[in-house]
């Protein structure tokens, strides 16, 4: 059940990647993984989630894009994967 929130939570991000930036988005399930791990309170669901997703995953998001952007660079995909408990995103041109 949680899992499935997390799934769709970065469904919701892939979208807006898609809409607002034109980046194809690609989340391991090392991702779905991790998040689910980080809820410690089953009976929280979709705002632990939330709270994870806004306070790690986006924000290291945010600073790539924004860097990129202040370069005027394009990026066209990013993979995102957890290595060691850690969110790594690999974005592309």
């Amino acid at each position: 059940m949680l899992a499935e929130i997390v799934r769709l939570q970065l469904a919701r991000i892939v979208r807006r990647l898609d809409d607002n930036h034109g980046i194809e988005a690609q989340i391991d399930e090392s991702v779905v993984s991790q998040i689910v791990q980080r809820c410690t309170e089953v009976e929280s669901g979709g705002r632990m989630v939330d709270a994870i997703l806004t306070n790690t995953l986006l924000p290291q998001m945010s600073q790539i894009l924004l860097s990129a952007h202040a370069r005027d660079e394009r990026y066209r995909r990013v993979d995102v994967r957890c290595e060691q408990g850690e969110f790594v995103c690999q974005f592309a041109v």
